[in-house]
């Protein structure tokens, strides 16, 4: 079972809609903290670094995301378009090993739906990330590795990577 039905939306060539866009996000993933992990001197996971700012931003995004499902479910009811097919072609969603078409309403729910788990997930993580720093964080600031850049740059480097790569909107 998944935690998200977005993951298994596919299109009409039997194409999952999150692969489709992985290459893109994985690249995104690897600039941005390529960028970041050679960046010096800016405060990471520190109160008000980059880890609680990108905290604080998710966790007003969930209530958006929140707010948006709700609107889209319930707001909409009676609107035509809402009901009718995706104009860039048909979306399936794998219920049980059958592929079962879906419309707009249902697509948009499913989307809200996974990013309303992704930006929890962002905000818990960010939020044990700033408070796990206060711990362990002088430990990998005095340890620093081949060209000048510390253990925690490349901390940083691995965990956005991931973050990035597996984020598939």
């Amino acid at each position: 079972m998944r935690l998200s039905k977005y993951l298994s939306l596919e299109d009409e060539k039997e194409r999952s809609l999150v692969a489709r866009r992985f290459v893109a996000s994985a690249a995104i993933g690897i600039l941005i903290s390529a960028l970041l992990s050679f960046c010096s001197g800016w405060n990471i996971f520190g109160g008000s670094g980059l880890v609680d700012r990108i905290g604080s931003l998710t966790a007003n995004l969930t209530g958006f995301y929140v707010a948006a499902l709700v609107a889209v479910t319930t707001f909409g009811q009676g609107r035509p378009e809402m009901e009718s097919e995706m104009p860039s072609g048909k979306v399936y969603l794998l219920d049980r090993g059958e592929r079962v078409s879906i419309n707009r309403r249902e697509y948009v729910t499913a989307l809200f739906g996974h990013l309303v788990i992704l930006a929890f997930f962002v905000t818990i993580v960010s939020i044990a990330g700033t408070l796990g720093a206060a711990a362990v964080g002088p430990v990998f600031d005095e340890v620093e590795l081949i060209g000048g850049i510390s253990s925690q740059r490349l901390i940083v480097f691995y965990f956005l990577h991931r973050i990035f790569s597996w984020w598939p909107t």
